[in-house]
């Protein structure tokens, strides 16, 4: 969807691809098709939704593509994921509005109920944890106790999906899949809007260095927002549904559902569907200014 006067206005510039990184296919053909984790090792948690959105499944992939199942029998439609320092890793379940944590030994157990449509899922410093609930315009904040309130709803809030916060300014970021639009938050809930992206859907954010990057999945883009300015950029992705490996100023993808990168910022993953409809996982190197 074009909106390029509202673009203009808000300093946003769309360029081509970056030039002199590459893209490969790690996994080419899994059950792999949502939100992205990984661990300290740089082992990838991929979460599996099935082909009609009652996966109930995390698989772990290797450095090497290597993959098994992490934790089954989890609440359908597993969406958002995120770990914390124990190295648990939280999980929602959209079909029943929960979230659960998954021990490291596959164990797991909700911790919180309620959220219509739980998406993404993210840490502040404090050790609460967010929670954008879909169906109901709303980012819940879960405290560690597991108490939740309101963190923000409506207004700014508009289907809501990925969350990410950023430690150097203390604030959270959050994705609205119905307008493109970017908001940066406050901890205290006071919004301002951020970004607007040339095309939506916008799925879930991921921050590495000095950028934010979104993945838009039906316009098989992932876009890159500097967060001094909020201008724009083409990360990866031509536009056109494809499988094509290579420089990101060819490589193609397919419905990026997922994203996320190393803690070293030197590897970006995308959870995306091969031709076939099932999940793919696919790996950029990055340069060093990510």
């Amino acid at each position: 969807m074009s909106r390029s006067l509202l673009a203009f206005a808000l300093l946003i510039l769309v360029t081509p691809p970056l030039h002199g990184q590459t893209m490969t296919t790690l996994v080419p053909d899994f059950g792999g098709n949502d939100g992205i984790s990984i661990d300290a090792a740089g082992n990838v948690y991929v979460n599996a939704r099935g082909l009609n959105f009652n996966g109930r499944r995390v698989l772990r992939v290797e450095p090497d593509g290597t993959y098994a199942p992490y934790a089954t029998m989890l609440d359908p439609f597993p969406v958002g994921s995120v770990f914390d320092g124990a190295g648990n890793l939280y999980v929602t379940g959209a079909n029943f509005g929960n979230v659960r944590r998954i021990a490291p030994d596959g164990s797991h157990e909700v911790i919180a109920t309620g959220m219509p449509g739980a998406g993404g899922l993210e840490f502040d410093g404090e050790g609460n944890l967010y929670c954008s609930a879909f169906n109901a315009n709303w980012v819940a904040k879960i405290a560690p106790d597991s108490t939740i309130t309101t963190f923000a709803i409506g207004g700014l809030v508009n289907g809501p999906t990925g969350l990410a916060y950023r430690a150097a300014e203390n604030c959270l970021y959050n994705a609205n899949w119905f307008d493109g639009n970017v908001t940066r938050y406050e901890l205290d809930g006071t919004g301002t809007l951020f970004a607007v992206l040339p095309e939506f859907p916008i799925g879930p954010l991921v921050i590495v260095g000095d950028f934010l990057y979104a993945s838009a999945p039906e316009s098989n883009r992932i876009y890159r927002i500097e967060l001094a300015t909020a201008s724009v950029s083409v990360f990866a992705g031509t536009g056109v549904a494809g499988d094509l490996d290579g420089d990101l100023s060819v490589a193609q993808l397919r419905y990026p559902v997922g994203i996320n990168a190393t803690q070293d910022g030197s590897l970006f993953y995308v959870s995306d569907l091969g031709p076939a409809g099932r999940g793919r996982l696919r790996r950029i190197y990055l340069t060093p200014t990510g």
